[in-house]
């Protein structure tokens, strides 16, 4: 990206830089703009939220102090926006980029006037299933609000076709890798990986999953299913625990808590499920790909198809298919020569998400706005 883009001023908008990938997306955005001579400023909403991705050093941060609760609604608005006007200002701001649909509309407000443009980026699908429909709020903010901004992002094609003559201008940016791509397959072990919140196990499929891997009794002996995520009530963890022992497949089965190593785990993993309802595009499926693991894939309409790109890169299955899961899963176990083919195809495929190659298409998108 580096030289074709004049030096800007760049606002990233942000609700918190930790535990999140969209988060830790915007994380790497600022590291790519950084690393190309834009300055960058980070714009926090969540004023007590610790700073856990890394970012560069050169990056000036403002957190947003919310009012009390009990102020007047529209008071706090108006403070909000005089607030985020005077750092656009301040700043000399060219462009903004937000993650944040709150922040978005707030920052829409401060900046009428000023002719900067927006370019809000979206993280999640436009369109979800019947066992989890949009409530209000999302339908108003998905397909109403998003006709406010200079410019929509969305993270597979699916997705613009959605929205294609819906909103001004929308483009695909899929997330970019966090990790570098393995130069060479790692030393594989005998270990079946999902992750993600267990909070959310309904969206992440994690019921299914396990039903699928108790669908394989003797045939995992000696595998373990690893399950990578944290649970910030507990109460996720206790129902896919309760379940395992239902199951009676708690000795094959670890919940392993939140990783912040989780890089090895991907080295470590022969086999990578992506189990998931829905998703909008699954930045755990880029990483584990990165690493060699074979992945078995619910695709949900289209979108985890967009990521694998070729039908050698992992199984792609209908969401909520359990014998699918179990099938595909015993399909890799017994064969180490078709786990290892699709382990190199999914290394190769990942690099198509390199941060260089996203910041190019962010080269495009922001010319386009200016």
């Amino acid at each position: 990206m580096k030289g074709t883009l004049a030096y800007m001023n760049i606002i990233l908008l942000v609700n918190k830089l930790t535990d999140g990938g969209a988060e830790r997306v915007a994380a790497l955005w600022a590291t790519g703009f950084n690393e190309a001579g834009h300055r960058v400023t980070i714009i926090i909403k969540n004023s007590t939220a610790p700073i856990s991705y890394s970012i560069p050093s050169a990056s000036k941060i403002y957190r947003y102090d919310e009012a009390p609760s009990n102020s007047l609604k529209f008071m706090r608005v108006i403070n909000k926006a005089r607030w985020l006007r005077n750092i656009v200002k301040n700043e000399h701001a060219n462009v903004i980029i937000s993650i944040d649909p709150d922040m978005s509309l707030a920052m829409y407000l401060a900046t009428r006037g000023l002719d900067v443009p927006i370019i809000h980026t979206a993280h999640n699908a436009f369109e979800r299933p019947e066992s989890a429909p949009m409530n209000f709020r999302t339908k108003v903010e998905k397909f109403y609000r998003n006709k406010l901004y200079s410019y929509i992002t969305v993270l597979t094609q699916p997705d613009k076709e959605i929205l294609q003559g819906k909103v001004k201008n929308v483009t695909v940016l899929p997330n970019p890798l966090s990790f570098i791509p393995a130069k060479q397959m790692p030393v594989k072990e005998k270990i079946v990986l999902a992750s993600g919140r267990l909070d959310d196990w309904h969206c992440k499929g994690f019921d299914v999953l396990l039903r699928a891997w108790a669908k394989l009794g003797g045939l995992n002996v000696g595998w373990k299913l690893i399950i990578s995520g944290g649970s910030r009530t507990g109460k996720g963890l206790e129902y896919l625990t309760t379940m395992c022992k239902e199951l009676e497949i708690e000795d094959s089965v670890s919940f392993v808590g939140f990783q912040e190593d989780i890089l090895s785990l991907y080295k470590k993993a022969s086999i990578y499920v992506l189990s998931s309802r829905y998703e909008g595009f699954g930045m755990v499926l880029i990483e584990a790909m990165s690493q060699g693991c074979a992945c078995v894939v619910c695709d949900y309409k289209g979108r985890q198809r967009d990521i694998l790109g070729r039908d050698d890169v992992g199984i792609v299955l209908e969401p909520e298919d359990e014998e699918g899961i179990a099938s595909g899963i015993e399909r890799l176990i017994n064969n180490e020569s078709l786990r290892f083919t699709m382990g190199k195809a999914a290394i190769e495929r990942s690099k198509v998400f390199n941060l260089d190659n996203i910041m190019q298409k962010w080269n495009k998108i922001i010319e386009s706005v200016l």
